[in-house]
């Protein structure tokens, strides 16, 4: 007996259609406003260091802005330089 053999992705549980993370990344940042590479790979489940990549990436693409700036944490209130995303 031959088993049967699903070919495409709807009928195939095995399989997930997922959306790469500069897209994912895109799409989660709302326009105008700001945000960080901590915040991101916090939210995407990345390093920080691809989590800056991908904003720099962006960036270069002309999707986003960037500045250096100090931002504090309220529970700690330890000051961090770091940069600054927004989006276009």
């Amino acid at each position: 007996m031959r088993s049967k053999f699903v070919i495409t992705l709807e009928g195939n549980e095995d399989y997930l259609i997922v959306k790469p993370a500069k897209q994912l990344i895109l799409e989660m940042i709302p326009k105008g406003k700001t945000t960080t590479a901590t915040l991101v790979a916090k939210a995407v489940n990345i390093h920080t260091r691809r989590a800056l990549h991908y904003l720099k990436e962006l960036e270069e693409a002309g999707h986003l802005t960037s500045e250096l700036g100090v931002i504090q944490k309220n529970d700690s209130g330890n000051r961090v330089p770091t940069r600054i995303f927004k989006r276009l």
